[in-house]
């Protein structure tokens, strides 16, 4: 029974694969987003000197500050569910992450159990 939760090695390489490019693409768009608001705002560095902001309004900064949670947020939707496809693999075991549509059922999957989960406690049976 215990060998049935756990999810194949390759199957976890590719988990794994998929965490990693996850967390890599959020990390690289922080940082370019951090490298666009120091190159047009400097508000890490007040001292700097000001450039041509080359038509870069306050409202534009503002968003662009907004897009640090968001992406944050975004990258722990999407990798919160692949732990969970490791960790315990039964309910997913006709899934290949992949393919899109799986990894779009995986998120529905753990997401909807979750929500319907007494005390946010999800159990296998749930899925």
């Amino acid at each position: 029974m215990q060998a049935d939760k756990s999810a194949p090695p390759a199957k976890i390489a590719v988990a794994l694969l998929l965490i990693v490019t996850i967390v890599g693409a959020i990390v690289f768009s922080l940082s370019t987003l951090t490298d666009e608001i120091e190159e047009h705002y400097h508000i890490f560095h007040p001292q700097a000197k000001k450039v041509d902001d080359h038509g870069k309004s306050g409202s534009n900064l503002i968003f662009l500050i907004a897009l640090y949670p968001i992406l944050s947020v975004i990258g722990l939707l999407l990798v919160i569910p692949l732990f969970m496809y490791i960790t315990d693999h039964s309910p997913f075991q006709r899934l290949n992450l992949l393919n899109p549509f799986h990894f779009a059922k995986l998120l529905k999957m753990v997401y909807t159990a979750w929500s319907q989960a007494e005390n946010g406690k999800m159990k296998s049976k749930d899925m």
